[in-house]
């Protein structure tokens, strides 16, 4: 015996067989009455934008095998500012058994109206998928009943579009009916859509107490987006860890790139660094650590400035200086650090006037001359004395005097030269007296007779009171009020 399931409010459908009805039958003529009501009831769906204007599965009395579906749509609000949507649904057999239950977070700002659709489309998507074609609805929302019944019109454009997709669905359906349940009958779907917004709030609350005080922004972030180093622990927010470690790569500041927490001398692994960079900023990374690899003393870089590709000197097995560089595939001496001096040796080439050589040598090299820089003579590096004694050692590792440039062996000096001399290259600004106070008064021009290495950076504080001059035309007029 088949169940007849009650239906509140239905209008019409394909399943009704009032007489007069477009669905059984022709209308009678003469009946000026039942004319005037559907005159009336065209001119309340042409009232309404979102009335629909055909129902062919509606119907108020359903028989047979259905569904019962009940949805309930929760608008989520944090500190009284609406953040979500909790959405809950039941679908149940014509018996009342539930057959699946419907949970679901929506995590957009959303009106309670539309959480109401929301809910409605996910359990008519689901009763469509588990082969139903007939559908009972029940809601507690009377906006959603009478707009869905084509009585009220759709005020919204982001209601209007989830009614569109609800009349969709019902319009696949072979029959459908929908219910005012305003005494606690949706309960099913009510007591699920509350689960869904409990368990938000939870969440919600749970992320907050973890909240991280970046050192570096200034931030409170979430646990989530905290990064930890791996060598010292430290721990600061993703987005300042990834600009740290792209920042120092790309500007080349330091590296290998160390902890940016204060007086922390521990490094960032290379397989961090790989993980946090840019695309654009590991290929640089990579050519970083090809060169971290190679010792200083025997790097070589092509002396092209459009190239300057890195090379291995131990690679370099023959002893002829002329070598070929395999980024550029153009030749240069590897002795000289220069472009190949095709029409001389490299003895030849190194006493050549510096006007003779590569324009930007000779602007190096009467740089360093001014500066009184001294160049290491194994790996050409430029080195300058700021301070300490003449006994240098070069980042390659090679000792020499700076006076002369001859060689240290094991430590010991093998030339005659000062190992300190306070006034012989460079000397201290500031000239204290006896009682430790500082002079105000110009000082002797013996001293002018010493360039002060301030004035060349630009830094001298004393002014026209420095004991030293402030360049060689300083130094000069000095020289003359000696003589």
């Amino acid at each position: 015996m088949e169940e007849q399931a009650p239906g509140r409010g239905g209008r019409r459908g394909a399943g009704n067989s009032r007489p007069g009805d477009g669905a059984g039958g022709a209308p009678e003529a003469g009946e000026g009455s039942r004319d005037s009501g559907q005159a009336a009831q065209r001119a309340q769906r042409e009232r309404g934008p979102a009335a629909p204007q055909r129902r062919h599965g509606f119907q108020s009395g359903i028989t047979g095998t259905f569904f019962r579906v009940y949805f309930k749509g929760y608008s989520v609000s944090e500190g009284g500012v609406i953040v979500g949507a909790a959405l809950g649904g039941s679908i149940r057999d014509s018996s009342g058994n539930e057959l699946l239950q419907l949970k679901r977070y929506v995590a957009t700002p959303t009106g309670k109206n539309v959480a109401q659709y929301y809910a409605l489309v996910d359990v008519l998507k689901s009763a469509q998928s588990m082969g139903a074609r007939k559908i009972i609805a029940y809601t507690d929302s009377r906006p959603l009943h009478n707009q869905i019944k084509g009585d009220w019109s759709v005020s919204t454009k982001a209601m209007k579009a989830e009614y569109d997709k609800a009349i969709g669905l019902i319009d696949s359906f072979e029959s459908f009916d929908i219910n005012l349940a305003l005494h606690g009958e949706n309960w099913p779907a009510d007591n699920l859509a509350k689960s869904v917004s409990i368990s938000q709030r939870q969440n919600t609350a749970s992320s907050s107490r973890f909240m991280f005080h970046c050192v570096i922004c200034l931030e409170d972030v979430q646990e989530a987006d905290i990064y930890t180093l791996t060598e010292c622990s430290h721990k600061f927010c993703s987005s300042c860890v990834k600009q740290h470690v792209e920042a120092t790569v790309t500007t080349g500041r330091t590296f290998p790139v160390a902890c940016p927490q204060g007086e922390c001398t521990k490094k960032f692994t290379e397989g961090e660094c790989k993980k946090l960079l840019s695309e654009a900023a590991l290929k640089v990374f990579m050519k970083k650590i090809e060169e971290e690899r190679i010792p200083d003393a025997e790097r070589v870089y092509c002396p092209y400035p459009n190239c300057s590709d890195l090379m291995d000197r131990r690679t370099f097995l023959d002893p002829n200086p002329r070598k070929l560089c395999g980024a550029c595939h153009r030749y240069f001496c590897l002795d000289c650090r220069v472009p190949w001096h095709t029409f001389s040796t490299c003895a030849a080439y190194q006493r050549l006037p510096l006007d003779l050589k590569d324009a930007a040598d000779a602007k190096l090299y009467r740089l360093a001359e001014n500066q009184n820089w001294r160049q290491c003579k194994k790996c050409r590096w430029m080195i300058e004395l700021s301070e300490g004694c003449y006994h240098m050692t070069c980042r390659c590792g090679y000792e020499f005097c700076y006076t002369c440039g001859m060689e240290y062996r094991n430590k010991i000096q093998m030339c005659t030269c000062k190992l300190w001399d306070e006034h012989y290259i460079i000397g201290e600004e500031e000239d204290f007296s006896d009682d430790g106070s500082t002079s105000d008064e110009i000082h002797d021009p013996f001293y002018k007779t010493r360039l002060c290495r301030y004035f060349a950076n630009g830094h001298c504080r004393d002014g026209v009171n420095c004991k030293f001059a402030h360049g060689f035309i300083d130094m000069f007029f000095s020289r003359l009020a000696l003589n």
